[in-house]
């Protein structure tokens, strides 16, 4: 008889300007599962100069994903959905510049 650790899912993506679609680094990604605010159901990443970040050891189940940038706009929430099925998930995140009023 053999036992597996269960790892987890990955969630991995890349923010981006929404009107240059370049890469944008220093973005404040932060995933939830939508079950509270305490820092236990949630995690963040800092964008690198890629404007990739990447989260490890998420649980099975739905999360919410949020970026925010100084300058920019908040995020629109992304959903996605982890399962032993659907391990990993990639996703992109546009961010708008926020305009001067």
């Amino acid at each position: 008889m053999s036992f597996h650790l269960n790892a987890g899912g990955i969630l991995k993506g890349k923010v981006v300007d929404k009107e240059a679609n370049q890469a944008l680094s220093n973005v404040e990604v932060v995933v939830s599962d939508g079950k509270g605010i305490s820092e236990w159901n949630r995690k963040k990443e800092i964008t690198d100069e890629k404007g990739q970040f990447v989260f490890q050891y998420l649980m099975f189940d739905k999360h919410y994903i949020t970026a925010e940038k100084e300058g920019y706009e908040r995020s629109e929430t992304q959903t996605i959905e982890l399962s032993p099925d659907n391990r990993e998930v990639s996703i992109i995140i546009p961010l708008k510049k926020k305009t001067s009023e």
